[in-house]
């Protein structure tokens, strides 16, 4: 049997990109900045791996608050939230009308360009501190 790559649907995309920023979240946040029920995405995420429950809002009805895995990491090839594109690049494709296996692709390649800045710029504090 070959493997199946699955894309995720957009819905889950921009879960898991408020996740992926805004962590720790809870689900009823994440609601409020979609505007609509995200119960289905975040089972899926949770059941990829993609995302866990990090702990409980120290607040009415403790809800669970949620956050992204190494999992997620390693998937989008980052190691460490640090990488995440600034979230103006997102901005476009949150505007766009791409597919979710689309914008995966195009959430990559923003994602090196971050770390290969980043990289940038650790050789060039090495650099100063050699000096």
């Amino acid at each position: 049997n070959p493997i199946q790559k699955k894309s995720l649907s957009q819905a889950a995309l921009e879960v898991l990109s408020i996740i992926a920023y805004r962590q720790p979240v809870t689900r009823g946040e994440i609601e409020q900045i979609r505007g609509v029920k995200c119960d289905y995405s975040v089972m899926s995420l949770k059941q990829k791996g993609l995302i866990d429950e990090v702990g409980h809002k120290d607040t009415i009805g403790r809800p669970v608050l949620f956050g992204t895995t190494d999992l997620f990491l390693r998937h989008f090839g980052l190691t460490s939230l640090d990488e995440l594109p600034e979230q103006e690049n997102l901005e476009l494709l949150e505007n766009s009308e791409f597919d979710g296996e689309e914008a995966e692709q195009l959430i990559i390649p923003l994602m090196e360009e971050k770390r290969h800045t980043t990289d940038e710029k650790n050789t060039l504090q090495e650099e100063e501190t050699v000096l």
